[in-house]
């Protein structure tokens, strides 16, 4: 399955890291946690597991939809939990840099 857009989906992923690594301020880091992780999720299906669907007639669309989107939402929600608690510590701390008073 190392082909082709996924090929291009995991160097965006690197270079996205990249971006993160040189910029920590950066304003999009929960998208990059997500990103991350789901990639990540997408790549640990196993191989086995496509050449067999490969061999029964799925096509490259049905291994993604009906095998690796579903083996990549623990993926999906590990990284969704740790992206709303960057969300929220990025909106308090700039709250609370930003504005002339509290919060609401």
């Amino acid at each position: 399955m190392a082909s082709g857009a996924y090929d291009r989906g995991l160097a965006n992923t690197a270079a996205l890291m990249e971006f993160h690594a040189n910029n920590p301020d950066a304003p999009n880091k929960p998208v990059a946690v997500m990103m991350v992780n789901i990639a990540t999720g997408l790549a640990a299906l196993e191989p086995g597991l496509e050449d067999v669907l490969r061999v029964l007639g799925a096509k490259r669309w049905d291994v993604l939809v009906k095998v690796g989107l579903p083996r990549s939402m623990p993926y999906f929600y590990g990284s969704l939990k740790v992206a709303i608690t960057l969300a929220f510590v990025g909106t308090t701390v700039s709250e609370m840099t930003a504005a002339n008073e509290g919060i609401g």
